[in-house]
């Protein structure tokens, strides 16, 4: 019984261990107008590339949702600057190579930070003077429903969805602080970042949130990290310099490496629990 237990509790404290936030590096991309930036969670910045237009949000497609040009696990972005009334929706493909532009839809309104919840895709607005979110209609690109969330800001903030507690998270760039969101029930005020930022992105990666933040004093600094759910607290992982403050895309993508760890971890905890149960 003893051997039995013994068995378990490693292989569950590897399991863990290895499931662990920030056990391992992460990827983020993050774009500065039409300047895509590759760097990691270590505070490795891999370099740039320019692409063929400028975006102001990226976000990763979910398995439980349909968009048409795209799969899931692909990187969606949407354009900073309207042609004839829309906003242009794009599949970034190969973000670590050529980074090429798909455009897969448009929209109806300048999103700040786009994020899909229980199915459905919703974006921040980039440019109101009261902090609005919206529900878009996965086919036509336009806005369904209109959520005033109560908070004053000049401009979108980030946008990301936790679909394990199922909030969103959403920043205000006058106060620099971070809230949690739901369409029920209105924002909530969590606490602030500790710093003076304008354009942002968010992401929710593997129960944590992310994000990527122009800092305003210095302003051609990007800072890349993560953030407390609990207080708003920011915590820099990576620094980028030379940021313009054109429109700001936030992603995170795992490294190959993690997600070969974590099959590993997988396989070693099952032949564990079989030797024990022998």
């Amino acid at each position: 019984m003893f051997q039995y237990n013994r068995n378990l509790l490693a292989g569950s404290v590897f399991l863990a261990t290895l499931l662990t936030p920030n056990a391992f590096a992460l990827d983020f991309l993050t774009t500065d107008g039409a300047t895509l930036y590759r760097a990691n969670s270590t505070g490795t910045v891999y370099g740039s590339t320019t692409m063929n237009t400028q975006v102001q949000s990226l976000t990763t497609l979910p398995s439980n949702v349909t968009l048409a040009g795209a799969s899931a696990g692909d990187i969606i972005a949407s354009a900073r600057s309207a042609a004839s009334g829309r906003w242009a929706m794009y599949r970034l493909d190969d973000p670590f190579g050529a980074a090429t532009l798909t455009q897969i839809g448009s929209l109806n309104k300048g999103i700040g930070s786009l994020t899909f919840a229980n199915g459905r895709m919703y974006g921040v607005d980039d440019s109101l003077s009261a902090l609005r979110i919206y529900e878009l209609d996965l086919t036509t690109g336009n806005a369904i429903t209109t959520y005033n969330t109560g908070v004053t800001a000049s401009g979108g903030g980030g946008l990301a969805f936790d679909d394990v507690s199922g909030l969103f998270y959403l920043t205000d760039y006058n106060a620099n602080r971070l809230y949690s969101w739901t369409p029920a029930a209105g924002a909530t005020l969590i606490g602030p970042l500790g710093f003076a930022f304008s354009n942002n992105g968010l992401e929710f990666f593997e129960g944590a949130l992310y994000g990527g933040f122009r800092q305003v004093t210095g302003t051609s600094t990007m800072r890349l990290g993560s953030i407390s759910t609990t207080t708003g607290a920011f915590t820099t992982m990576t620094t980028i310099s030379g940021i313009t403050g054109s429109g700001t895309g936030f992603v995170v993508v795992p490294e190959p490496g993690t997600l070969a760890a974590l099959g590993l971890a997988a396989l070693v905890f099952g032949a564990r629990r079989k030797k024990a149960a022998r």
